[in-house]
């Protein structure tokens, strides 16, 4: 992943690629939190969506549960 930011005209610093990377971890887009993490089923959701992460994940829960669908 950080070779993509790396060829960018002005990459970001280091840090907060890694920094971007945790968080999309912590809240389950990320399927682990290193530079090879692949993005998971809620990343793939998130990506179509565009709201707050957070938003995003309530979105899944609900579809988890057969409660409700945007779709």
């Amino acid at each position: 992943m950080s070779n993509l930011f790396l060829q960018s005209l002005t990459p970001p610093p280091p840090e907060r690629v890694s920094l971007a990377i945790k968080v999309l971890y912590d809240v389950g887009a990320l399927t682990s939190d290193d530079e090879e993490a692949e993005v998971s089923e809620l990343g793939r959701l998130a990506a179509d969506m565009p709201v707050d992460l957070a938003l995003v994940k309530v979105e899944h829960i609900l579809q988890k549960s057969a409660c409700y669908s945007l779709y």
